[in-house]
């Protein structure tokens, strides 16, 4: 069972990472390069593989580590696809990988397994789209409590240069607290979040290495093992053949407040079929 749960557990970050790319890509913002992020400044094409290892000490006081490969692909479109494989912990342990595809042209994220029998592809809004919430039942929404204390001011620490697999990489450490008795937490609660960019042009928004410390998810690293330039194989962008093709609309499309608003996006179009 503590097996399943580590692939599950991977599966999940990383479902959380696309939400950020969903988040980032309907609002038309980019942020500092960071694990699933949008980089639209340049599409030099890469191929970057990754090893994640992710260890929380459980209420037992032991340590559970799981770890997995994470390849993402980016191509001179900026179509951007991220392969996690998780490391099998047991021999009689399935196999499988998640993939996650962000197309900025189609305006799509498809989500798929491997093995598995469907792709999920959700619509993205347009830069700045709000949905039109004039109709509708409404339903009462309880107003959101403020924090007791204000958040603490993240500190931003600049670490200099550094070589990681011959990329010359630029790091930056951000630092958050939150005070005592805000989360339920009997003392203050201190995470840290390490970030190193690639500092070459053609690879703004490439990650060489990223460390988070949180005292609830836990330790995670994420190392560049190698990159190679130029174009992706263009599979990795695509389904298996044969898949269905589940719809969905962007999360946040819908009113607040309103029930069973319908979507305003059309559903779209199967993928073609690789080449």
């Amino acid at each position: 069972m503590r097996a399943n749960n580590g692939v599950v557990a991977a599966f999940v970050a990383a479902g959380s990472l696309a939400l950020l790319v969903w988040a980032q890509a309907a609002s038309g913002q980019t942020t500092p390069a960071s694990k699933g992020t949008v980089e639209r400044a340049a599409h030099t094409p890469y191929t970057a593989t990754y090893r994640v290892t992710h260890t929380r000490t459980m209420a037992n006081g032991s340590a559970n580590t799981q770890e997995s490969t994470e390849v993402i692909g980016v191509d001179s479109q900026g179509r951007r696809v991220t392969e996690t494989t998780p490391v099998t912990q047991t021999p009689n342990q399935k196999q499988m990988t998640r993939f996650v595809a962000y197309d900025p042209m189609a305006r799509t994220n498809s989500v798929w397994t491997v093995p598995g029998r469907e792709v999920t592809v959700t619509a993205l809004p347009a830069p700045g789209a709000r949905p039109n919430c004039a109709t509708g039942p409404k339903v009462a929404i309880p107003p959101t409590k403020p924090p007791a204390t204000p958040p603490e001011k993240p500190t931003v620490e600049d670490l200099g240069m550094q070589t990681i697999d011959a990329i010359q990489a630029h790091g930056r450490r951000t630092t958050r607290t939150i005070p005592a008795g805000e989360a339920g937490n009997a003392t203050p609660q201190v995470s840290t979040s390490e970030v190193w960019t690639a500092a070459d042009p053609g690879l703004r928004g490439l990650v060489a290495r990223e460390i988070n410390d949180n005292p609830r998810s836990g330790r995670m690293t994420m190392e560049l093992q190698n990159l190679v330039r130029g174009e992706p194989n263009p599979s990795l962008f695509q389904p298996p053949a044969g898949y269905a093709v589940v719809n969905k609309p962007a999360p946040g499309s819908e009113c607040p407040g309103v029930e069973s608003t319908p979507s305003q996006f059309a559903p779209i179009p199967p993928p073609p079929p690789p080449q």
